[in-house]
């Protein structure tokens, strides 16, 4: 997905100032949300490691990102939004911070830690990866039909499966996405920009409370991602059209929010997990963020 193009306004060797507009033209826009558009918080996540890369050619050193953490976004970026990143290396070299904050000033849209390969940090666990059950629970049209996200940013497949324990206030589900056939354009090179599968665990929050919600006969909600922590990726088996199996399982969530442990599998071995935030709303309460009802 081409990033916009960003004017430099500092670069060294552990610093780097840009600016950039969100232009109505991006694809990071297109179904995202239909007569409502919002940039991603993956995008901002890719967007933030992209720059990096700045630092990374004034050093000479390649910059491989393993995760990220305490990722927050407080606001939604707009088309025509006029966006200033900040980046900072770390004196220990091993992050990189960033923030998002409003060329004119203003509240920031996001800001967060995005942590380097190479440094010693978490690991992956060594959870199985789900078996694809014979029956979906929502099949690609169906799925289509509920989630908020439409082509080309509907990157789940599928709902496999499903379950919810009242008592226990638990929801976990199963989503599987194929960037290369679903026409995702993140795929350069043949491999999937792995920080971009914060969007692929978002969708799969997203279709198992929709799921939930409909279940109950409820309206179906529209996620907003809020925060991110305790990401970690492993780059190398996030391939181009591998099948990515994603995870959700909930530890809290209310008519508001709700906190999920993520993961997410490439040819069925670990990609990435983390644990992300989500916030709920409805069309008219996304026109009003956004200002489209205006």
């Amino acid at each position: 997905m081409r990033l916009p193009r960003p004017d430099i306004a500092e670069a060294g060797e552990r610093t780097v100032i840009a600016e950039f507009t969100v232009s109505p033209s991006l694809v990071w826009l297109r179904g995202h949300f239909p007569d409502a558009p919002v940039l991603p918080g993956a995008a901002e996540l890719f967007i933030a490691g992209s720059l990096a890369g700045e630092i990374s050619a004034l050093r000479g050193v390649p910059l491989s990102f393993s995760g990220a953490d305490r990722v927050k976004f407080m606001r939604p970026a707009l088309p025509g939004d006029r966006l200033r990143a900040e980046l900072t290396l770390s004196d220990s070299g091993d992050s990189v911070s960033f923030r998002l904050v409003p060329a004119e000033g203003g509240p920031a849209y996001s800001s967060g830690t995005l942590l380097l390969r190479g440094a010693e940090g978490a690991s992956l666990s060594d959870a199985p990866c789900p078996e694809a059950p014979a029956r979906l629970v929502l099949d690609h049209e169906d799925l289509a039909a509920v989630m908020p996200q439409k082509g080309p940013m509907l990157m789940a497949d599928a709902l496999l499966s499903f379950s919810l324990d009242e008592a226990a206030g638990t929801v976990s589900g199963m989503t599987v996405s194929d960037p290369y056939a679903s026409g995702c354009a993140a795929v350069s090179g043949g491999e999937f920009p792995p920080l971009i599968i914060t969007e692929s665990m978002a969708q799969c929050v997203c279709a198992v409370m929709a799921e939930r919600q409909r279940r109950e006969g409820r309206a179906l909600p529209i996620a907003l991602l809020l925060g991110v922590r305790g990401l970690v990726l492993d780059a190398a088996v996030i391939a181009e059209g591998k099948p990515l199996a994603v995870t959700a399982e909930s530890s809290f969530f209310d008519d508001t929010r709700g906190v999920f442990s993520c993961r997410a599998f490439s040819g069925g071995r670990p990609a990435a997990e983390g644990c992300l935030t989500l916030g709920w709303t409805d069309r008219e309460g996304l026109l009003r963020l956004t200002g489209a009802e205006r």
